[in-house]
């Protein structure tokens, strides 16, 4: 199986804006590292939340379906990774397919209450 060629969005990006008229985009560089504090105990004693930008949600829950859509989905912890679903009109559509059977089924994926 041959892997595809790396797509390269941040000249795609920059590309598509000079192509519509834009101002060049301006990509965010933090002037300090971030900040992060080791855990005060195991992971396996901890509850882990997961934030995505990846446009997730579960079958039966409206679709993320504009750019500038910034609502929330809940995935309870014990949705099966079948019924998670992706956006379907982006080129990484297949790697999230990798990731959702590969990867998510192993994760919780809801925040604490």
């Amino acid at each position: 199986m041959t892997r595809p060629s790396p797509t390269h969005y941040i000249r795609q990006t920059r590309d598509n804006y000079e192509k519509l008229g834009f101002e060049p985009y301006q990509w965010f560089a933090a002037d300090t590292p971030p900040a992060f504090t080791l855990p005060a105990k195991p992971l396996t004693e901890s509850r882990l939340g997961m934030i995505s930008t990846a446009g997730t949600y579960v079958h039966g829950q409206v679709a993320y379906y504009y750019k500038d859509d910034t609502s929330i989905r809940g995935i309870p912890r014990d949705t099966p990774v079948t019924d998670l679903r992706f956006p379907t009109s982006s080129r990484k559509t297949t790697w999230l397919r990798l990731v959702r059977t590969h990867a998510l089924s192993s994760l919780p994926r809801r925040l604490p209450n």
